[in-house]
């Protein structure tokens, strides 16, 4: 999932204080992390799923034809990773 602007801002304001500095403790306080409530929470993270739904038009669909050009999507395997792509529109 990609990162949310509040998480990337608690980063850029943390990163200074915390380059080669060792990480002695951490300590999660979750309802003081975010600050927007749950559910504006929930609701940013449904508007973001249409994004990875695009990304993910191919996905475990080997020999599915491309929603694109129509051929087969075919599938690669690495290890354990495995990459569904067209060879038509992925060059």
């Amino acid at each position: 999932m990609p990162e949310l602007p509040e998480m990337e801002t608690y980063r850029r304001l943390l990163l200074p204080l915390i380059v080669y500095r060792p990480i002695a403790s951490v300590e999660i306080q979750r309802e003081r992390s975010i600050n927007i409530p749950v559910e504006q929470f929930r609701a940013k993270r449904t508007l973001l799923k249409p994004a990875l739904v695009e990304q993910s038009r191919v996905y475990d669909r080997e020999g599915e034809p491309c929603p694109r050009c129509g051929q087969p999507i075919n599938l690669a395997t690495l290890r354990s990773r495995k990459t569904y792509y067209c060879r038509n529109c992925q060059r």
